[in-house]
């Protein structure tokens, strides 16, 4: 049986008479399960809910000039709960590309993610290793360059999401890896390929031209910066089930759903960092 959901009025009310609640908002279910988790880690019992447990409707969303989907309903809620400065209540959004495009939400109450999603966090050679060669026993014989093409290999597909972005040209949602390949044991991507598929649809020759061009500069961009900082988890368990496979390490780790859940398990040894920005 589907549960009620909260009423933006009624959460007002709520934080107004008890401002001591300390409830904390998150996107979807994923991030529920990793902030409860880290959050046990460290001996909090704060509530965790997702935002599809409060009444946002599109007519909302429109009305505030935001476009749909679970980060923009958390901003909604942030701004139409008008929270005082002191508010102990938290509603944490992914930071995603924001910090590269200059956008900043400024609502008592928001909080942002270290990295660009709740567990970027955890992208470095340690955890990498740990599920590629520990876990899922893929042999692999120089790590550090593997690490560094894969690395490389998920910029190029983050400066494509931003230069999307930061154009008019629409992109359509292709599996990144579908233009990925291994040159030895190196992670590669056919980058002309790859935007020829998420644009070629909406855009003229010249045009793609001229992509290739600004994707060229946000990469040389983006590269300079830790990767917790540009790189999505999506993206980043997507290539690691890819390489898995193509590497000859155990099937049973080379599914999307098994990498999440051992990211949920292994969260709490990063538990400081993900909880930062809820202190």
């Amino acid at each position: 049986m589907e549960l009620p959901k909260w009423k933006i009025e009624e959460l007002r009310a709520r934080y107004e008479l008890e401002p001591s609640i300390d409830d904390i908002f998150v996107e979807g279910e994923f991030d529920k399960r990793v902030v409860h988790k880290c959050l046990r880690e460290s001996g909090d019992n704060r509530p965790v809910y997702t935002i599809d447990t409060v009444d946002i409707t599109d007519k909302k969303l429109e009305d505030l000039g935001l476009t749909s989907g679970n980060k923009q309903r958390v901003i909604a809620l942030s701004a139409e709960l008008n929270l005082p400065d002191d508010t102990k209540v938290c509603l944490l959004i992914d930071k995603d590309y924001d910090h590269f495009l200059d956008i900043e939400y400024r609502f008592n109450g928001m909080r942002v993610t270290e990295g660009c999603d709740l567990i970027s966090i955890m992208l470095n050679k340690e955890f990498v290793h740990e599920i590629v060669v520990d876990a899922a026993r893929t042999s692999i014989n120089d790590f550090e360059v593997f690490f560094c093409s894969l690395i490389r290999f998920l910029n190029q597909i983050s400066a494509t999401r931003i230069t999307a972005r930061t154009g008019s040209c629409p992109l359509a949602l292709i599996d990144i890896v579908r233009c990925a390949s291994l040159d030895s044991e190196c992670v590669v991507l056919d980058v002309d390929d790859y935007l020829t598929r998420c644009f070629s649809a909406s855009v003229g020759r010249d045009d793609l031209l001229e992509i290739r061009r600004r994707q060229t500069e946000w990469f040389e961009k983006i590269s300079q910066y830790d990767p917790i900082n540009t790189i999505r988890s999506h993206d980043f368990i997507s290539a690691l089930v890819w390489s898995i496979r193509k590497l000859g390490g155990s099937k049973k780790f080379s599914s999307p759903e098994v990498l999440a859940g051992i990211a949920i398990l292994m969260s709490p040894k990063f538990h400081k960092e993900i909880l930062r920005p809820l202190q």
